[in-house]
């Protein structure tokens, strides 16, 4: 059930920026590794990135370290949704063992999360409430007991209140703290969040999509619309040419 609901929500987020129905294969995409005790600051975001000499760039899901959580930066339609979705299906698929739960802010709006007990309880009511868990009832609690792995993902955390943003972040470090099999991901925009990411996060940012990438992106939209190698390459050298001549 998590497949289907993390290939739903990929559709959607792709139709909804696009408009187009049939969706083409995944980019791996680039992001940067900065400090994590870099102060965050709304200037920084993927247009204007930290100093240069300071960033590391990998593509997103190689070696990444999950000894402490991890949170994404990135605009609004930079694709960070995509890309951490994209990377729990790769991930499950290679480790059928973990367990995955992938949770976007929408859940939370409206539930309270106030120290760690109510939040252990708020995964716990969404992973039995929202997905199928073939062991019965999950609780966080039995998991930790019986040594499971579980990679975590809250998508959009910038759309919550800042305090409860906040809370929440901190909420999540001290769930990583408590359990070290526990892999944490998180995502947001920079401009809403600056100053709110804890000490103790390996925090990434998305990158400006290059020429090269954006051409990818364009020839793999025209095949999945049903063109023929060729004429997606065409295409997409017709879109590429539209998109870098017109007008700011």
């Amino acid at each position: 059930k998590t497949q289907q609901q993390l290939k739903d929500f990929i559709q959607r987020k792709y139709t909804g920026i696009t408009g187009r129905q049939s969706l083409p294969a995944t980019l791996r995409r680039k992001v940067a590794l900065f400090d994590p005790s870099q102060q965050i600051i709304a200037a920084q975001t993927e247009g204007q990135p930290f100093e240069k000499e300071r960033q590391v760039e990998l593509v997103f899901g190689d070696s990444l370290g999950f000894d402490k959580p991890i949170f994404l930066y990135g605009e609004l339609g930079s694709g960070k949704s995509t890309m951490v979705a994209s990377y729990l299906l790769q991930f499950i698929d290679q480790n059928p063992e973990v367990i995955p739960v992938f949770i976007p802010s929408s859940y939370l709006l409206d539930k309270e999360c106030r120290d760690q007990e109510s939040f252990n309880d708020l995964i716990n009511r969404f992973v039995n409430q929202e997905m199928y868990f073939p062991s019965g009832k999950f609780t966080l609690k039995t998991i930790f007991k019986t040594q499971r792995d579980i990679l975590l993902i809250i998508d959009g955390i910038d759309e919550l209140p800042r305090p409860k943003a906040q809370v929440l972040l901190n909420l999540l470090k001290g769930l990583k703290n408590h359990y070290s099999l526990l892999r944490v991901i998180a995502t947001g925009r920079p401009l809403e969040l600056q100053g709110l990411i804890p000490p103790g996060w390996h925090v990434y940012t998305t990158l400006p999509l290059k020429e090269e990438d954006i051409m990818t992106i364009f020839t793999q939209e025209a095949e999945a619309a049903g063109m023929q190698v060729s004429q997606a390459h065409e295409e997409a050298a017709k879109r590429l040419i539209q998109l870098t001549t017109k007008p700011e």
